[in-house]
């Protein structure tokens, strides 16, 4: 079966402030990940790759447990926990922060049309007829 065309982009991967720790992400507490139990680093990033809306994954290896957080939206910097890492994924080198990868995003919307020209406003009404002129009278007969 063909691959869609968004696997076929070079896929890398970064640590997001340059520091190990679970994934933190710009200006919002709102946590939107899968988590899954008992996968390997490896596993975890293979399914993160795979999966087109991850953004990122974090590792954390907990005792005998591993856990995996596929990170569903952008992730901008690190938080020091022990054991945990994370790992921003990347396109041909463009960090995923965004909603869609470069070569996905979706066109930007058309922009309206333009006003049609301004007319110039239409002339005066014309001004209405004088009132008519009261006729003269003709002048009375007088009797010689």
């Amino acid at each position: 079966m063909p691959q869609p065309a968004w696997t076929q982009r070079r896929i890398s991967w970064m640590v997001p402030d340059g520091k190990r720790g679970a994934c933190r992400h710009p200006g919002s507490k709102s946590r939107v990940k899968r988590v899954t139990w008992a996968f390997s680093d490896a596993d975890c990033r293979r399914a993160c790759a795979q999966l087109l809306l991850c953004f990122a994954y974090e590792y954390a290896k907990l005792g005998r447990f591993s856990k995996c957080h596929l990170q569903l939206e952008p992730t901008d910097s690190t938080y020091p926990i022990l054991g945990h890492s994370c790992f921003a994924k990347t396109w041909d080198g463009h960090a995923a922060i965004m909603a869609f990868p470069p070569f996905l995003s979706p066109n930007p919307p058309p922009r309206p049309p333009s006003p049609p020209p301004r007319l110039p406003p239409p002339p005066p009404p014309p001004a209405p007829p004088p009132p008519p002129q009261p006729q003269p009278r003709p002048p009375a007969l007088v009797p010689p």
